[in-house]
């Protein structure tokens, strides 16, 4: 899952989860940057899925979210 986000103000960590799971979390700062989160296929369901993000304190801005298959070998 690849997202552009940036903090409010100073720093901040976003997290992700997917279906009650966490996957990560990322460093955050003022200026809008992407951060990749890998969540392993076993944490997708078939049909809808429930994605939450999760910050601290400091309010972050989520302008583009991107659900990327990682490409087979």
């Amino acid at each position: 899952v690849r997202v552009r986000a940036r903090a409010a103000a100073g720093q901040a960590t976003l997290a992700l989860w997917v279906n009650g799971k966490h996957v990560g979390a990322a460093g955050v700062g003022g200026d809008w940057a992407e951060r990749e989160f890998r969540a392993d296929e076993s944490l997708w369901r078939r049909e809808t899925n429930e994605i939450v993000f999760e910050v601290g304190s400091v309010e972050v801005g989520v302008d583009v979210v991107e659900f990327l298959r990682e490409r087979a070998s």
